[in-house]
């Protein structure tokens, strides 16, 4: 698989059953399987493109969202010494774009700005619908 190439979970599991299968039958199955979800993701793809093909041309208003995983600050990619040890600040990250023009926004807060303690329930209708009405808003 190349770098920017996306497996779903499911793709991954028909794969492996496809490479487990014993029989002739079993592979043909989960071979059957795996082409009718690949139609299903290439349908869904076309959708998502033509979506973005309307926003474009100011049909319809196309924006996607999601949360990041959690992120901590400071971030280094070599924690050496007694930077292991120490515990960085937990933030929360929104990206919203618009995809008729490709620029992503993104919504960056503190675990104490969460609804819940302990960072519960940041990823919540209330604060998405927030962020959300924020973004459409400006």
């Amino acid at each position: 698989m190349s770098c920017r190439e996306d497996c779903c979970a499911k793709c991954e599991l028909l794969i492996n059953a496809t490479m487990k299968a014993k029989t002739d039958k079993e592979k043909d199955n989960t071979l059957a399987a795996f082409q009718q979800h690949m139609n299903l993701a290439y349908e869904s793809r076309d959708l998502y493109n033509e979506c973005i093909s309307n926003a474009k041309n100011g049909e319809i208003k196309h924006i996607i969202f999601d949360f990041a995983e959690q992120l901590t600050l400071p971030t280094t990619t070599r924690q050496v010494g007694p930077m292991y040890f120490r515990i960085g600040r937990r933030m929360q990250l929104l990206g919203v774009c618009d995809t008729a023009i490709p620029i992503q926004t993104n919504y960056l807060y503190d675990e104490h700005q969460t609804i819940g303690c302990d960072s519960k329930k940041s990823h919540g209708p209330n604060s998405v619908i927030f962020m959300l009405h924020h973004y459409l808003k400006e």
